[in-house]
């Protein structure tokens, strides 16, 4: 993802000190719209991964579906489209940014594999959110029982 490309090169140089042959995986950071644009279209791109949003998702659908010339077969693709992995909030995370940034419909977490919190946040978070009572299920880390507020 564009708004992460540290993270993707420190994966890079894991994978480069495992004995990834070079050029099985490149890394290629810039604007999802420019670089992921440019590669959908290629024709020598034959397979396309991606994760995002439902709206790009089937744009590249699309777009991998013609065949330019030059190009020797149909692309396959495979696109993850809407979030469904676990959030995580961590102790430093600036709770107004944090509820912004969850994908939500009125603090009502569509997020299918969980929200976790630090315990330090989760009342800032709770409070912002209605007191929770809009979240379906609250569990309690480690069996620890409900912590002090």
């Amino acid at each position: 993802a564009e708004q992460s490309p540290i993270i993707a090169a420190w994966f890079m140089n894991i994978l480069d000190e495992a004995g990834i042959p070079p050029g099985v995986i490149n890394f290629l950071p810039g604007l999802g719209t420019e670089v992921g644009s440019y590669l959908v279209k290629s024709p020598e791109v034959d397979f396309v991964v991606f994760t995002g949003s439902k709206e790009v998702g089937l744009q590249i659908v699309d777009q991998a579906g013609r065949t330019p010339p030059g190009q020797k077969s149909v692309k396959k693709v495979v696109a993850e489209m809407g979030g469904k992995n676990a959030i995580i909030i961590d102790s430093d995370a600036d709770l107004d940014e944090a509820v912004l940034g969850t994908p939500r419909r009125g603090c009502r977490w569509r997020c299918r594999r969980g929200l976790w919190i630090q315990r330090a946040k989760m009342f800032g978070l709770l409070a912002r959110c209605g007191g929770g009572r809009q979240l379906r299920k609250i569990r309690w880390p480690l069996s620890r029982g409900r912590p002090e507020s």
